[in-house]
């Protein structure tokens, strides 16, 4: 039985996806061991312990060494993208002491994207240490994403978001960034949706 979410957030920990990525790149529980600085019996019981929560198997033994089931691989996937997030999460901490720099998630269509070009490189000029992740999609999957806190900014078609309390229909991008609509962009063929929270205030970091 597939644990709920509440399950899986209390009991995963990022130490336990370490160890899964780790042995699936090493296809060894004793080389995966070494590679996370624990010892063999150690990440056998940790890999038994993510079994046992999850109620499947994640690795099987074959000639090769150790190869992830397709839910092994499922969770190495989801593991990795964890650890990009926390990497992200990292690099902003950095930037808000410092008092520079942050993270700026921006998804668009795919008749879209196109228009951000300049928009992007007068972010950068003025925001040079500032990370930029760009995201293409449908309309309906960049509300999703916006919805999970996954994108800042999206430019899409417009469509209802009448039943999105977390999302607001804006005529541009924040000014504070630089973002302004084009002729393509014009209300209501285009429209920017942002994330609550947007626009920041004068002299706040994104993000």
């Amino acid at each position: 039985m597939t644990p709920t979410l509440d399950e899986l957030m209390s009991r995963l920990r990022l130490r336990q996806l370490r160890l899964l990525m780790a042995l699936d790149e090493c296809g060894s529980i004793h080389k995966a061991a070494e590679r996370v600085a624990i010892s063999q019996p150690g990440a056998t019981r940790a890999l038994s312990e993510i079994e046992a929560t999850l109620g499947t198997t994640l690795f099987v033994r074959s000639a090769r060494g150790l190869e992830a089931t397709d839910m092994g691989r499922c969770l190495v996937r989801y593991a990795r993208l964890i650890q990009t997030d926390v990497a992200h999460l990292r690099e902003e901490m950095i930037g808000i002491q410092q008092g520079y720099g942050g993270h700026l998630a921006v998804g668009g269509t795919m008749g879209a994207i196109a228009t951000l070009v300049d928009a992007i490189a007068r972010v950068r000029a003025e925001q040079p240490s500032l990370s930029l992740e760009l995201v293409e999609d449908t309309s309906e999957g960049l509300l999703r994403l916006l919805d999970q806190g996954r994108l800042d900014v999206a430019l899409c078609a417009r469509i209802s978001v009448a039943s999105r309390r977390t999302t607001t229909a804006r005529a541009a991008f924040p000014s504070r960034c630089g973002w302004w609509p084009t002729r393509a962009m014009r209300w209501p063929v285009w429209c920017s949706l942002t994330s609550p929270g947007w626009p920041r205030s004068p002299g706040s970091s994104i993000r």
